[in-house]
């Protein structure tokens, strides 16, 4: 009896199984994430390198048009494929028909409008035909955008990561290629064809059963309608929170202002596209599966949040404190001036990742009306505040307006977190915070002694001891309970090996 109540302890649970694809998940996850995070840095680099202000001014505005189309047609299919309790062959027929039948329809109605929406920038020749390769980009990326969502809900993180890789790789090749070849802002352009080519054919090969199947069912219609419909509310109101901010700048400001504000945003941006993305669509299968469970739910919720948190609070100081080294050494002198503008950026990026991953959980609960009102007061404050703020400050202010949208953002869905999920915001919260104030004022305490150091070494120096104190404050306070958390993680990645140590 005692011999089958050992061998019944170490079977694994349904719970153990979803602990286990979650853990891989996480390591496939981050893994790739550090790679096209790493090749993207070095592409983003080559590019400020090779092209000018303008460049990225351009394309950026025209990806805001552009951008708008996808949004008009967003009904969440994505999360609705994951979300779905148990979608069958038709289901995800229908599910690629809407996906392709939407980004067709709305791009017919767009092309059109081109010529007018050009008509008003005639200082930015060339946007209209950037807008129009864009558009034609944005419609063929619907084909790989159906397939994650059934690759994320059957938890296939590992083609999803190596499709992210491939695609990276080529990107870094392809684009920096073209613009030293003299391609100018085409270069930018031809770097999202060439990561979407590379990323369909990987796709296609690894996971065969996932290529478009086209079908109806009218049940599966209407269930996609019901749950996309509060979703397209929230993600075109998370859309103009996304983007108006670029819209106002090129704008009012000029394609210049507009490609030094995109610069800080893409590099100030990194800590989440490293963490919080990659961690958020790993967890929020997990997180739909545990919607009934509130004690489990709450348990990966907590762990989730703790996670995002220990490296947001990380990136701040470092980001902050070596942002003069980092423009002037790898970007160029005449990157110079989204210095004030990054900083404020990277402000922004210590609260992003916790509100994205506050409107993950209630995405994942079913709840997508919820975001759609926290974004309604984000909309409320933020819109005045860059038209205000960027007639004062510029770009800065721009980036001021972001901080202060990203805050009243979590506010308000951290709210409304707590109807389903419980959790202790000082275990979360409070040594990442101490940790992040002793590595900021250790690090900004010795002003003159980094003056005299080249720009390399001043920038070494600066990550080296902002990291040391960072971590070494969560060894001291937090060291059991990250030991704890490293052999719950060993149990989950080898479940086999842990039940014969236990035995």
């Amino acid at each position: 009896m005692s011999h089958d109540s050992d061998r019944t302890a170490a079977t694994p649970t349904h719970h153990d199984r979803m602990a286990g694809q979650v853990a891989r998940g996480s390591l496939h996850s981050v893994a790739a994430s550090a790679v096209t995070l790493s090749l993207g840095f070095v592409r983003a680099v080559l590019l400020a390198r090779l092209l000018v202000p303008e460049h990225f001014g351009l394309v950026a505005l025209a990806a805001v048009f552009v951008n708008t189309l996808a949004h008009l047609r967003a009904l969440s299919l994505g999360l609705a494929i994951v979300h779905h309790p148990a979608p069958d062959e038709a289901a995800c027929r229908t599910y690629f028909s809407l996906s392709v039948g939407l980004a067709a329809a709305t791009g017919a109605l767009f092309i059109p409008l081109i010529p007018s929406v050009a008509g008003f920038y005639p200082a930015m020749p060339g946007l209209g035909w950037v807008m129009l390769a864009l558009a034609a980009v944005d419609i063929l990326t619907t084909v790989a955008v159906a397939q994650d969502g059934l690759l994320t809900r059957d938890m296939q993180f590992r083609t999803i990561a190596g499709a992210d890789v491939c695609a990276a790789t080529a990107m870094t090749v392809c684009a920096p290629a073209l613009a030293w070849a003299g391609w100018g802002p085409w270069a930018l352009v031809a770097e999202p064809v060439s990561g979407l080519v590379a990323r369909t054919l990987y796709v296609w090969v690894r996971a065969p059963a996932v290529r478009p199947r086209f079908g109806w069912q009218p049940a599966a219609v209407r269930w996609f309608w019901t749950y996309g419909r509060p979703s397209w509310l929230a993600a075109n109101l998370d859309y103009v929170l996304m983007r108006f901010d670029d819209f106002w700048v090129g704008t009012v400001l000029g394609n210049t202002a507009l490609g030094l504000y995109s610069r800080a945003f893409e590099f100030a941006h990194y800590p989440r596209r490293l963490v919080a993305t990659p961690l958020g669509n790993v967890f929020l299968p997990a997180l739909a599966r545990l919607r009934d469970d509130r004690r489990r739910l709450s348990q990966a919720y907590a762990r989730l949040l703790g996670l995002m948190v220990r490296v947001a609070f990380w990136f701040v100081p470092l980001f902050v404190l070596a942002a003069p080294e980092f423009i002037r050494l790898l970007l160029g002198e005449r990157w110079l001036p989204i210095q004030m503008s990054f900083q404020l950026m990277v402000v922004c990026a210590l609260l992003d990742p916790l509100l994205w991953g506050a409107a993950r959980l209630l995405m994942a609960v079913g709840e997508p009306g919820l975001v759609a009102r926290g974004r309604a007061v984000q909309l409320a404050m933020f819109v005045p505040a860059v038209i205000v703020l960027s007639r004062v400050w510029g770009i800065a202010g721009a980036a001021l307006a972001v901080d202060l949208k990203v805050l009243v953002g979590m506010l308000v869905l951290f709210r409304f977190t707590r109807r389903f999920v419980d959790y202790s915001p000082r275990v979360v919260f409070f040594w990442p915070a101490v940790a992040m104030g002793s590595a900021a004022v250790c690090t900004a305490a010795l002003p003159a002694c980094w003056m005299p150091i080249h720009p390399a070494a001043g920038l070494i120096a600066k990550m080296l001891l902002t990291s040391t104190v960072y971590a070494g404050v969560l060894a001291v306070a937090e060291g059991a309970q990250w030991r704890a958390g490293g052999r719950e993680l060993r149990q989950a990645l080898f479940p086999d090996r842990a039940g014969r140590e236990n035995e």
